[in-house]
């Protein structure tokens, strides 16, 4: 998929936050076809615009700043990060698509961790 409402709307972005949440959409459409999906009927509609996902995350950092700073950091594609969970909570994508896409296997699929006990004089 083009995602071309995307791309047009990072392109008339008007804050460089914008636009990365623009590019990070892109990245993430490009890695999964119903995300892209989602991002394209989603931005169709004014209220879910990059420019409104934009204004969501200031908000967000405003509320959450620490003394004078109050900055999001993005650091890969993880869906537990901040700006990403708030990304995905506003495109209503789940986190599942985004580990699927990153080809993690998914929390709920994951293998259960065993009770097994391994007495290392065995070994020798």
């Amino acid at each position: 998929m083009e995602m071309l409402e995307l791309k047009k709307q990072i392109q008339a972005a008007s804050a460089s936050h914008v636009q990365e949440i623009g590019e990070i959409l892109l990245y993430l459409g490009g890695q999964n076809e119903q995300i892209a999906e989602q991002i394209e009927q989603d931005l169709a509609n004014r209220e879910m615009s990059i420019e409104a996902c934009g204004d969501a995350l200031y908000a967000y950092a405003k509320k959450h700043q620490k003394g004078g700073s109050w900055a999001c950091a993005v650091l890969g594609m993880n869906p537990e990060n901040p700006v990403i969970k708030l990304i995905l909570d506003f495109y209503k994508i789940p986190s599942a698509w985004v580990a699927d896409a990153a080809g993690d296997a998914p929390a709920a699929q994951e293998e259960a961790p065993r009770d097994e006990v391994i007495d290392l004089m065995d070994l020798l």
